[in-house]
């Protein structure tokens, strides 16, 4: 028992240990971001991005538990009674945080998807570490993932619910077209107005102009769709 509350690992160790986690985190953020900018066949982007954001939401808790895990055994009397005191106050944050792993795991929760949660419905904007962002029609609404295990929820179908559009963008004549149109593909496809059960379908390629055809969410989206494509500083048009 007097051996269990010894310490059993360095502040040295501790810190190359976190470096080591911090380092292998960054690589993969790294990566994930030059994915953005490659010039991969489509198909085989879409499963790299499946795949790195499956690792970030296993990689991220395990990495918190490991580090946390030789932490406490740097001193394990008075680390283990803070990390205790920190777990008491903290735990419905935890829990709501594990449930968000574990409905993010499903992969039935997606950016762009419909939702139906109690009466309300919406399309998923945003999904943070502790919440879900639902775009509804009276505005940007938040929900912990605490709320979506108790209450239940179900994904409507794109297919029922959304309309089908053409976007037509007028690239920038100062910028390389190519790299404008793949951050455009890229940012479609995270676009919480878009159905992502519909993989954005780019009809015409223009030196200076992109035409691609996309399932909306819902058919009120047209105009917030046009909107934030103008936010991104490009000119537009839609045809449904």
């Amino acid at each position: 028992m007097e051996r269990l509350l010894e310490p059993h690992f360095s502040w040295l160790f501790f810190s190359i240990f976190a470096f080591v986690v911090g380092l292998i985190y960054l690589s993969l953020r790294i990566t994930y971001q030059k994915i953005q900018f490659s010039t991969l066949d489509r198909n085989l982007e879409r499963i790299l991005f499946m795949f790195l954001e499956r690792t970030f939401i296993i990689y991220e808790p395990i990495a918190i538990i490991l580090l946390a895990s030789v932490w406490v055994l740097v001193d394990p009397v008075w680390h283990g009674i803070l990390t205790l005191f920190l777990i008491t106050i903290t735990f419905p944050h935890i829990r709501n945080y594990i449930t968000g792993r574990i409905i993010r795991l499903s992969n039935d929760i997606k950016l762009g998807k419909t939702v139906l949660l109690g009466k309300e419905q919406g399309a998923v904007s945003r999904l943070s570490s502790l919440g879900i962002y639902i775009m509804m029609d009276n505005g940007l609404r938040y929900f912990t993932y605490s709320q979506f295990a108790e209450q239940g929820y179900t994904i409507l179908s794109g297919n029922d619910l959304g309309a089908y559009c053409t976007v037509v963008i007028e690239l920038d004549g100062e910028k390389d077209a190519v790299q404008q149109k793949k951050w455009l593909f890229h940012m479609l496809m995270v676009v919480p107005y878009i159905d992502t059960s519909y993989y954005p379908n780019l009809l015409e390629s223009e030196e200076n102009q992109v035409k691609v055809k996309l399932l909306l969410a819902s058919s009120h989206y047209h105009q917030y769709l046009i909107s934030l494509i103008e936010d991104w500083g490009y000119t537009c048009k839609l045809v449904r």
